[in-house]
């Protein structure tokens, strides 16, 4: 894109284009958006068979209060509206 050679780029998450975005040093309303989504997946936290089963559940609590306080989409919000942005 930045080299001319095409006009379109895919992108995965408006956090993970204004990362790049501000590893190219490019800022990210340079970039047009268009609200296509090509796929879907899910991120996760993995542990081992091994762990314990009451650290996994205290990981899903927090997670699940996370969300419930709004504070995950904060913390979302702030990683796509840093500098370059």
């Amino acid at each position: 894109l930045l080299a001319g050679r095409t006009e379109v780029i895919a992108g995965d998450t408006d956090a993970g284009v204004a990362y790049y975005c501000r590893q190219l040093n490019i800022a990210t309303d340079a970039l047009r958006q268009i609200p296509v989504e090509l796929y879907r997946s899910s991120l996760y936290i993995a542990f081992s068979r091994d762990s314990d089963d009451a650290l996994v559940s205290a990981w899903a609590d927090a997670l699940e209060q996370l969300r419930l306080s709004g504070e995950l989409a904060r913390i979302q919000r702030r990683y796509e509206q840093m500098p370059g942005r």
